[in-house]
């Protein structure tokens, strides 16, 4: 006759385990058991649950954090709870032959800590008793069917099995006790769980978890009020909590105390909201759960992901199947603290109502507007015309080195036409204060440049007054789609003299050495004097001009022109950008050499000068080639994956209008 059992004789053992290291920089930190189900750690609910049930008498096992475990807990004093924290592992069979204490006919049931929901233990103790056998090792069924499929972390066993588990060293159930008892000829039995029954051993388990877990029916929720005693039907709703009226919520939604949600805000459910978050506007939370503290930018789209407490997501930021952890350490705290002040000013804060082209796509009533701003940068820019410009354009004429300068302004109306659908899709929000502020900065250095005669620092003011404009009547949008274009602008000026000075006499040190060195690898018999060198009898006189400086601003403006239109990473982009200046050093040597070379040959002074004033620009073919297969070597160095979708602000912003 089989035996049976009541709820007070049954002890529940649930094993802890440790942190883990190294694979989940969450599990790092705190132990999974701890991990937050709705508003309590997942153990602490699964022990509620389980007393519930009638079962009083709780062991739990811990490798070394048992004053850990036992701080984050906050259970009823009726039940008996006794933490065991063992300094050396003893293994899950270890642990029951450390509970079974007492002389007690008990029977134990075996759990891992990460169950959501709690099992049925009348039902677990049915089977287990039905089966006659010293112990039930459960699992979850196959889908679809009642059958057994994988094996669940629960386990009923007799006192019985203690004497199978030696006294001290590691014994584990599977690979320990269970074949011992089998070698003995013990019974052990198959039982079944709730097909709803889930434990979880990552985040992504973890969320799938505690996303199911909401959406029981014996979980629905009917609606719930926010301070302003608006109703929201299928969200559950803690204290204080700010919901802005634009926004909206797609139950089932869980959201903890004194949580805001800002305008035009989309939340899908099933979601979980800890406790004193905060949603950013215009951003997209669809299947996730966000611990207590955390802040979400402005514009995020955040998919069935895991944002970790007191976490900083900065604005227009998408993430999908994403764990999201905060920072350590200082730096970390660093990082936090900027995002945080960044989220809350005006330009990311304010969720543009319009694009830029829905903006001048109505042109009715703004008239006025349009014309005075027009007039105002004309006005503005129109100030720099004499002497700024005027000095510029002599300048890009009379100098070979910067006579690619009168380049740059072109190229870079170029470039934003070709942006024209990414800034005319992004929000049109004017800058107002912080483009004021850059304008008067920029009027300053213009003042101090001409008070003090520093034309280079009225070449910059210039530059600065652009970019103000842009802030002041575009707003920051518009200019995170057309900022690298705007830095693009500086390679229009000149150097400041003091710096050219600095430079230009190690640069034709560098032409002359470096062409002597080439020369001699090829087998020339080259003397050196000076700047001078002496090729066979023939001397070929290394100027100023020669030093490689033309060669290096017109390539360093090709360069960067590339880097502008290419689609490639910011990293491998930043490494062809630095490369621009090695490589226009290599050029302008070998341009040397050859052309050393070329005057031991050429008699007529003709062919000379243009062979000299032509070579140059022979190079620059020749520098792009160099650079063209710098980028076909990094693309096969590194895998890109390209992205062919809109910028991830408009995009957010599209999502959650056409959801409202």
């Amino acid at each position: 006759m089989s035996k049976t059992y009541t709820i007070d004789q049954v002890k529940a053992v649930i094993l802890v385990g440790s942190r883990d290291f190294g694979r989940c920089p969450l599990a790092t930190r705190m132990n999974r058991a701890l991990w937050p189900v709705i508003d309590k750690p997942a153990l602490q609910y699964m022990i509620e649950a389980i007393s519930k049930q009638g079962i009083r008498r709780f062991v739990i096992c811990c490798e070394g954090q048992g004053q850990d475990i036992q701080n984050a807990m906050n259970l009823p004093v009726s039940l008996e709870v006794e933490y065991q924290s063992e300094t050396l592992p003893r293994g899950t069979a270890g642990c029951l032959k450390d509970a079974l204490r007492g002389g007690r006919d008990e029977l134990l049931i075996v759990f891992q800590a990460m169950f959501v929901p709690a099992p049925n233990i009348q039902d677990l103790i049915v089977q287990h008793c039905s089966g006659d056998a010293v112990m039930t090792v459960f699992f979850y069924p196959k889908a679809g069917s009642q059958s057994p499929g994988k094996s669940a972390p629960i386990y009923l066993c007799e006192k019985s099995i203690v004497e199978f588990i030696p006294e001290t060293g590691f014994c584990d159930l599977k690979e320990g006790l269970i074949p011992q008892l089998v070698r003995a000829g013990r019974t052990i039995c198959a039982g079944l769980l709730d097909v709803s029954i889930r434990s979880y051993r990552n985040w992504r388990e973890y969320v799938d978890v505690v996303t199911r877990f909401i959406s029981r029916p014996e979980e629905q929720i009917q609606s719930g009020q926010d301070k302003t005693g608006r109703e929201w039907p299928g969200v559950k709703m803690g204290k204080s909590v700010s919901i802005s009226p634009t926004s909206r919520i797609i139950g089932p939604v869980s959201i903890g105390d004194d949580v805001c949600i800002e305008d035009h805000s989309v939340i899908i459910g099933p979601t979980v909201v800890g406790q004193q978050s905060k949603i950013g506007a215009g951003s997209i939370i669809d299947q996730s759960v966000i611990w207590e503290g955390a802040q979400i930018g402005h514009g995020c789209l955040i998919e069935r992901s895991l944002v970790d407490s007191n976490k900083v997501v900065k604005s227009d930021l998408s993430y999908q199947e994403k764990l999201l952890v905060r920072e350590q350490g200082w730096s970390g705290r660093l990082v936090d603290w900027c995002a945080i002040q960044i989220n809350r000013f005006s330009w990311l804060g304010h969720k543009p109502k319009k694009t830029l082209a829905e903006y001048l796509a109505v042109p009715q009533g703004k008239t006025t507007l349009i014309a005075g701003a027009i007039a105002f940068v004309c006005c503005l820019l129109g100030a720099y015309a004499v002497p700024t410009l005027r000095d510029l354009w002599k300048m890009w004429i009379s100098s070979d080195e910067y006579s690619s300068g009168m380049l740059v302004p072109i190229l870079a109306v170029a470039v934003i036409w070709m942006r024209r659908k990414r800034v005319l899709n992004s929000g049109f929000y004017p800058a107002i204060w912080s483009g004021a502020v850059l304008l008067l900065f920029a009027q300053g250095v213009r003042f101090f440049g001409l008070y003090y005669m520093f034309g280079s620092l009225e070449n910059i003011s210039m530059i600065l007054t652009v970019i103000a404009l842009c802030l002041l009547i575009l707003g920051y949008r518009v200019m995170m789609q057309i900022w690298s274009v705007m830095l693009f602008l500086f390679l229009m000026l000149p150097l400041p003299n003091r710096v050219q000075d600095s430079v230009a006499e190690p640069l034709q040190e560098w032409a002359t050495t470096s062409a002597v060195f080439v020369l001699e690898t090829v087998g020339f018999n080259v003397v050196r004097e000076g700047n001078v060198i002496n090729l066979n009898g023939t001397m070929v006189a290394v100027a100023e001009a020669c030093n490689g400086l033309r060669m290096l601003t017109a390539f360093i403006v090709v360069s960067a022109l590339v880097v502008l239109i290419s689609e490639r990473s910011r990293f491998v982009k930043l490494i062809l950008l630095a490369s621009s200046i090695p490589i226009a050093l290599l050029c302008n040597t070998l341009r040397l050499a050859v052309t050393s070379i070329a005057f031991t040959m050429i008699t007529s002074e003709q062919w000379e000068k243009a062979f000299h004033d032509y070579g140059g620009l022979a190079m620059m073919p020749v520098a792009l080639f160099i650079a063209v297969g710098e980028l076909w070597l990094l693309s096969k160095l590194f895998y890109e994956q390209q992205l062919v979708e809109p910028p991830v602000s408009d995009m957010v912003y599209r999502k959650s209008k056409e959801s409202l």
